[in-house]
């Protein structure tokens, strides 16, 4: 498994080219901030497993202490 962070003008180009949908068609998925997505290369090619997840957002953000 790989992770790679990017921006969501990288993500644009890797949906369409994934889906075969040309740059100069209007975007019809979604690109959350922090939202991920699975994307997968197989023995036939490429293929989206997940696209725009978020529900690792919905527990809130772990990245406050508790300081008393």
């Amino acid at each position: 498994m790989v992770a790679i962070v990017t921006h969501g003008g990288v993500l644009d180009i890797v949906n369409r080219f994934v889906r075969g949908n040309p740059l100069d068609t209007p975007r019809d998925f979604h690109i959350p901030n922090t939202g991920l997505n699975w994307i997968v290369a197989g023995a036939t090619g490429w293929h989206i497993d997940a696209w725009a997840e978020t529900r690792h957002l919905d527990h809130g953000a772990l990245d406050e202490l508790d300081m008393a």
